[in-house]
């Protein structure tokens, strides 16, 4: 007796560590399937044996049949019985061995159809990868090349400018010559009226010896005819006339020289100002070509600095262009990554990105007051993993991991990130959105799941009909090509508002995207849930008139970057 019960017990003990076993490896249902024969077989066997032998002891015959043979079929019946009864209750309690005996064959039919779509699109997206790549490496030669030319423009701007102040120097050289000339015509023109005066004052003596002359000829004259009379005076008078006559030969060489002088003043003069206007000329033609000069250097340097600014702007067009492929690039790596965890890990539960919990938090709030917000957060983003996967046990992770300059990695727990981010929240005194989201995709039997802050900084966006996009639409078209052209509006819309600064998070309930038709989560979380039926309503406005018409997308009130869009369509002069 003793040995039965260990015997049974020991059997117990070992079914039950295989099963714990089996549960870890994820083979429980053939595990079962498996466990639930051997006990069936260890109860046929015996109640078989048991049934044949008392059959066999009373001699049992059923239609006619000799009585081992009817002990036989009696055995045989009855182990079938019980193995289908076990089999019954095995299907009816386990239903995924149900699944696993019924839909074998639908359920590797679908997989492994989905799995050469997935294989179609992984070698799509590679083909888009390898496209991107190369589009980025061209956009970054071009970069390069602009980046060199802006050197180039910059350099010449430098050398317009410097020969620009060496013209600008030159014409005030020449300015000054301009001026020292005006100066030496002044002085010319003063000597000038000092000869003018002189010259003056020499005639008016010239002057006055010749009516002394003609005085002392009349005297002559009197004295001549007063000879008789006046003979003593005759010498007085002739020396009188000879001491006359000296004067006026003096003044004329004086007046004659005074001539002279004033001829030779006029010359210098004239070739004084002769050389003072043809400096003044030359001056003025210099200070015209240094101002030519001047002003065609200056729109060099406008030129140069256009061509700079113009460079500068295709430099920062090309940027833009390269972090978009960038971007789209990161994003395709990311859709290969996540048909990598497929193939390996099976469903995916979480993706990544995928925000498991939101709040917001004012700018004035203090740094203990942000952190038990963010403990708040955690404890719910705990809460929702879980019932993502249906409350299996998991170790949720929340930490943030910083690299430093010398290239080491530094990794915070979730208390020591929490306080991390609590004082740079409250010491950038602005309204935010923190979500907690997931960091990688985890698949359905993951033990792990590690969470990562982001932080949204709230800001108003658009206001109440403001204008998002807007496109021009062929009535004459059929309607899924019209609705076609309305969803790729709302895709515009979409867009020119992520480049405006819209982020709202993603809800836990959005799925995983299987295929290529399946939207993106980022257009699924994007709008608000009335879209669909506002787009449904535009449909039906536009295919009311029989011309193009034109087809806006506006904000249906003041909207900020970390909500979901709600827009209006405006088609023509309707509004939907």
């Amino acid at each position: 007796m003793f040995i039965r019960v260990a015997l049974i017990s020991g059997v117990l003990i070992v079914t039950a560590l295989l099963a714990y076993v089996a549960n870890k490896l994820g083979l429980l249902i053939p595990f079962t399937l498996i466990v639930g024969l051997l006990v069936a077989t260890a109860i046929i066997a015996p109640f078989a044996d048991n049934l044949g032998k008392k059959l066999g002891k009373k001699r049992i015959s059923w239609f006619g049949l000799r009585p081992r043979t009817t002990a036989t079929i009696a055995t045989i019946g009855s182990s079938w019985v019980i193995m289908f009864l076990t089999l019954t209750v095995l299907l009816v309690v386990a239903a995924p061995l149900r699944n696993a005996l019924f839909r074998y064959e639908s359920d590797l039919k679908s997989l492994t159809q989905d799995v050469e779509s997935a294989k179609t699109d992984l070698r799509t997206a590679r083909t888009d990868l390898k496209t991107a790549q190369q589009a980025v490496s061209g956009l970054q030669t071009k970069a390069d090349t602009l980046q060199t030319n802006l050197v180039k423009y910059q350099g010449s701007a430098l050398k317009s400018q410097a020969q620009a102040r060496k013209y600008q120097q030159q014409a005030q050289d020449f300015q000054g010559k301009a001026q020292d000339a005006q100066k030496s015509l002044l002085g010319a023109r003063r000597g000038e009226q000092s000869a003018k005066r002189g010259a003056q004052a020499a005639l008016l003596t010239a002057r006055n010896a010749q009516a002394s002359t003609r005085e002392a000829l009349i005297a002559a004259q009197n004295a001549h005819s007063q000879q008789l009379i006046a003979q003593a005076e005759q010498v007085a008078a002739q020396k009188a006339l000879t001491a006359t006559q000296n004067s006026l030969r003096i003044n004329r060489e004086r007046l004659s020289f005074a001539q002279k002088r004033l001829v030779a003043a006029q010359k210098r003069l004239k070739t004084a100002e002769v050389s003072a206007e043809r400096q003044i000329v030359s001056a003025g033609k210099q200070v015209v070509l240094s101002q030519k000069q001047l002003v065609k250097a200056q729109g060099e340097v406008d030129q140069a600095q256009q061509n700079a600014e113009k460079a500068k702007q295709e430099v920062e067009q090309e940027r833009a262009k390269l972090a978009d492929l960038r971007n789209r690039a990161i994003k395709a790596v990311d859709v290969l990554d996540q048909y990598a965890a497929q193939f390996e890990f099976g469903n995916i539960l979480l993706p990544v990105d995928q925000t498991l919990a939101e709040r917001r938090f004012d700018g004035n709030l203090s740094p203990d007051e942000i952190s038990r917000e963010l403990h708040i957060i955690a404890d719910s983003a705990r809460l929702t993993a879980s019932k993502i996967f249906d409350n299996k046990k998991l170790d949720f992770v929340v930490g943030v991991t910083i690299a430093d300059k010398s290239g080491g990695i530094t990794e915070f727990n979730e208390d020591e990130t929490i306080e991390f981010y609590s004082k740079i929240i409250s010491a950038a005194n602005q309204t935010v959105s923190g979500r907690l989201v997931s960091a990688s995709n985890y698949p359905s039997n993951t033990p792990r799941v590690i969470a990562r802050f982001v932080f949204v900084p709230i800001r108003t966006i658009y206001i109440a009909r403001q204008n998002i996009a807007e496109a021009t639409i062929d009535t004459n078209k059929s309607e899924s090509a019209i609705f076609g052209r309305l969803q790729r509006l709302v895709e515009t819309a979409r867009v020119n508002a992520v480049k405006n600064g819209a982020n709202p998070p993603i809800p836990p309930e959005i799925p995983l995207p299987l295929d290529s038709n399946t939207p993106q989560p980022e257009t699924q979380h994007f709008f608000d849930g009335d879209t669909g039926p506002k787009m449904f309503e535009a449909l039906r406005a536009v295919q009311k008139y029989d011309h193009p018409v034109k087809v806006r997308i506006v904000a249906a009130r003041d909207l900020d970057s970390a909500e979901p869009l709600q827009i209006r369509f405006i088609v023509g002069d309707q509004t939907q």
